[in-house]
């Protein structure tokens, strides 16, 4: 997977690599459990899922949704960003990301 990411997933690993992206460090391909995220943040305890059309066929999206519970029970909170949005609203994008890292920063301020 790490030697072919798709189009938006190389454009989203651009953003977030090196600390580019509001300052925090998110590792690539990165395994929790049994899965493997696309993109994470361990300091804010967020993952970032990049979905294809796949993810919205009927079947897919129970094994996404029970992904999610499974990542909350380890206190991590997931965010899934189509490849649609990516390409065509690179702006709408980043402001759910960015959304994404606030809600995180509040929710680790507030366990502190």
């Amino acid at each position: 997977m790490r030697q072919h990411p798709t189009a938006s997933e190389a454009k989203l690993w651009s953003w977030l690599r090196g600390r580019r992206f509001a300052h925090f460090k998110f590792r690539r391909q990165y395994a929790i459990g049994s899965y493997i995220i696309d993109f994470y943040c361990d300091e804010l305890k967020l993952a970032i899922e990049v979905d294809g059309a796949q993810h919205e066929i009927l079947g897919v999206v129970e094994v996404d949704d029970a992904r999610t519970e499974t990542l909350r029970g380890y206190g991590i909170e997931l965010i899934r960003i189509s490849n649609r949005l990516i390409a065509t609203d690179v702006s709408m994008a980043a402001q759910c990301i960015q959304w994404a890292i606030g809600r995180a920063v509040k929710r680790r301020s507030t366990r502190i």
